[in-house]
């Protein structure tokens, strides 16, 4: 991040370098479970390459007293969060079916 010299002694957000500004987490479709006490959101975070996003499910604490925590950790994303009347947390997942030999084939069309 860089500062100009008007604002030399006071640190530049990410808001004034497009690159720190594409690097910030993007969070969206908060799912409360049925009884409120989980909260689970999708985050996207940029990529290794830095010119993509990956998505991960997250679990924050609804009433603010614990950290957050990382449900997923796929490399190709999870996304779509809903909850079960019994609590059971369902989800999509871009992960490829290793038994599924045609996937490849399917995703070239």
């Amino acid at each position: 991040m860089t500062s100009t010299p008007d604002t030399a002694d006071t640190p530049a957000t990410p808001f004034h370098d497009l690159d720190a500004f594409t690097a910030l987490p993007r969070v969206a479709g908060l799912t409360l479970s049925p009884d409120g006490a989980r909260l689970v959101t999708t985050v996207a975070t940029r990529d290794a390459k830095g010119t993509g996003y990956a998505t991960a499910l997250w679990e924050v604490d609804p009433a603010g007293e614990r950290p957050a925590h990382r449900l997923t950790r796929s490399r190709e994303g999870e996304a779509g969060a809903q909850f079960a009347a019994d609590g059971t947390l369902f989800f999509t997942s871009a992960r490829p079916d290793p038994a599924d030999a045609e996937a490849e084939k399917r995703s070239a069309l």
